[in-house]
């Protein structure tokens, strides 16, 4: 990979919880190679309190419908 490569990036959810939800992103070169890999863990929280609470209904729909 050098600077001016062109790249795709694919997202993938890999688990929604009640809570938090899983993405997976895999990061391919021009031929399709895979270069890079991310998973992440996202936490629903509270502004105020920043406690944990539940994934709001409209995130929870958007995720499993565009990446489920």
């Amino acid at each position: 990979m050098r600077l001016g490569d062109t790249l795709a990036v694919q997202v993938t959810l890999e688990h929604a919880g009640r809570t938090s939800f899983i993405l997976c992103f895999r990061i391919l070169d021009d031929t399709g190679r895979e270069i890079g890999a991310v998973r992440t863990v996202q936490v629903a929280v509270d502004a105020g309190s920043w406690r944990k609470r539940v994934v709001p209904d409209e995130l929870r729909q958007a995720l499993t419908s565009r990446l489920g």
